[in-house]
């Protein structure tokens, strides 16, 4: 079977035309807020990636973790380009175990972020909570909970508080540059 179109693929690395370095080695590159303009360390519709080196890895939150990012050819009210990123969701260890990104807790979590930086640090959060009901199980009058009704979200939130839900997944996506 043969078709006539075909199908681009990525044959080599991944090298932007352009880059502006932002002081100092922002988080999610080629963004910056306040007296400086947003600025794009590639052209749109390009893809570029960043790596973290070890000095900068906290533990296992998304800034030790790579990302890809897109370059739209969209617009916005700036007059500059919408930037997609794409972090994983799983990420594999030394020992070659494939781990999950998020990091778990029950009924409550405190989002840390630096001093100062509470509003800058960005976390992503999905949260299930449910409410359960006692029925009874047999004549005995043995009974039983069950689960009657289940609410789910998923957010992006800043650090420096406290997240409650009875099931909580969540993981640090980075700092925002001042």
């Amino acid at each position: 079977m043969s078709s006539s179109t075909t199908t681009p693929n990525i044959s080599g690395p991944i090298v932007p035309r352009t880059y502006t370095a932002l002081p100092p080695n922002p988080n999610l590159p080629g963004i910056s807020f306040g007296a400086t303009s947003i600025l794009s360390s590639a052209s749109g519709g390009e893809l570029y990636t960043r790596t973290p080196n070890g000095s900068n890895s906290v533990g296992n939150t998304m800034d030790s973790f790579g990302y890809i990012f897109l370059n739209a050819s969209n617009i916005n009210q700036t007059g500059k380009n919408i930037i997609s990123g794409f972090g994983p969701d799983f990420y594999i260890d030394t020992k070659k175990n494939v781990n999950i990104a998020y990091q778990y807790a029950e009924n409550l979590v405190y989002l840390i972020a630096p001093s100062g930086a509470f509003s800058r640090t960005i976390y992503e959060i999905i949260k299930l909570n449910y409410e359960k009901q006692d029925f009874l199980r047999n004549l005995s009058g043995d009974t039983a909970s069950a689960i009657v009704g289940i609410t789910w979200s998923h957010e992006t939130t800043t650090g420096g508080q406290t997240i409650y839900g009875n099931q909580i997944y969540y993981r640090r996506l980075g700092i925002l540059p001042p």
